[in-house]
């Protein structure tokens, strides 16, 4: 009856009997109907590994509470990513940095996130070409890849495959400006112009291939 009465507000909690606050079981369960109540629990009970990896699978809020002893436990951050939503595997945000390059644990990260993960990466993978190229969806992440895979022709043409344009928003200066990039670019979608560099908004060609500018 109090598990069903908690909804998401604790103070309802206080009128719990007294045993029920420590009682293990009971915020198990209490947990998996409201994960929020976790970051209310004692130090001792936060700090139950089966809880709070309870808690960090339900939400990156439920990671961020736990103790700094897991957040910082590589095989308890692939535990809390394995079955988790997809924008959860943005977490990686929050683990330390010697972590942010662990292949195992970004590449989960990115899987979990449709790759918008990636910003979080340390810099070093954010700059791998080859390790960029084996990421199953490449349009999210170029967002936030390294100046050298934003430069490099051949990743941009490979997004383009995927259907992805809005990449190259994101690419280098001389992408943007490379005539035979943006052409390819408007054979997908005709306003792929507006994100070329400016100086192409004219270009004949590229207009008489269909490119237009989409004015705000």
């Amino acid at each position: 009856v109090i598990l069903a009465s908690l909804g998401d507000v604790y103070s309802r909690f206080d009128h719990a009997p007294d045993e029920l606050k420590s009682d293990r079981q009971f915020f198990l369960s209490v947990i998996k109907k409201a994960p929020s109540y976790y970051k209310y629990l004692s130090l001792e009970l936060k700090s139950d590994r089966e809880i709070a990896l309870l808690a960090a699978r339900n939400s990156v809020n439920g990671f961020l509470d736990a103790p700094e002893e897991f957040k910082s436990d590589k095989d308890f951050i692939i535990e809390a990513l394995q079955p988790s939503d997809n924008l959860n595997g943005r977490l990686i945000e929050f683990i330390p940095d010697g972590l942010k390059e662990d292949r195992e644990i970004v590449s989960m990260a990115l899987k979990k996130s449709n790759g918008s993960a990636f910003e979080f990466a340390s810099e070093e993978l954010r700059n791998d070409k080859k390790y960029f190229l084996q990421m199953p969806l490449l349009g999210l992440a170029y967002q936030y890849a390294g100046e050298g895979i934003k430069s490099d022709k051949e990743i941009l043409l490979r997004i383009f495959e995927e259907g992805n344009i809005h990449s190259l928003e994101y690419a280098s200066n001389e992408l943007r400006a490379d005539k035979e990039i943006v052409m390819k670019a408007i054979g997908i979608q005709p306003w792929a112009l507006t994100l070329a560099d400016e100086k192409l908004h004219n270009d004949e060609d590229l207009i008489a291939a269909g490119g237009i500018v989409e004015l705000e």
